[in-house]
């Protein structure tokens, strides 16, 4: 049950700054304050309105968000060459693909377990004969 869903907009941080660091701080309930101490993202506690305050969910979501950015920047984009292929290479490739594809179902259709994972059949959780 999800439960106090506030609107997400510009001005519904406006108390939150940005340190030297770049460590982004938001309002959060004083008893929460060291709970909220992440990476990125830190609490504060805001003393104008003691109920109120940045859920830690958020601040947690936040803080994965920018550390996702973070490392998205670290990394180097992966650069596709599109090349020139003609319909005979496409159909190659569709071919294979195919055949992957057949080669898989009937791995699965071989083994049940592999595709639907451990589940056992209605029943099946005991046996009253043995």
């Amino acid at each position: 049950m999800i439960t106090n869903m506030n609107s997400l907009s510009a001005y519904s941080y406006s108390a939150a700054g940005l340190s030297a660091s770049g460590k982004l701080y938001v309002p959060v309930q004083p008893a929460m304050v060291i709970y909220t101490q992440f990476e990125h993202v830190a609490g504060y506690a805001d003393s104008s309105n003691p109920s109120a305050g940045v859920p830690i969910n958020k601040i947690h979501i936040l803080n994965s968000l920018i550390d996702q950015l973070v490392s998205m920047k670290q990394q180097p984009a992966a650069v596709k060459q599109i090349t020139n292929t003609d319909d005979a290479q496409l159909d190659a490739l569709i071919e294979t693909y195919e055949t992957q594809l057949q080669s898989a179902l009937a791995a699965a259709q071989a083994n049940p377990f592999l595709l639907s994972g451990a589940r056992p059949q209605t029943g099946a959780v005991f046996s009253i004969l043995t």
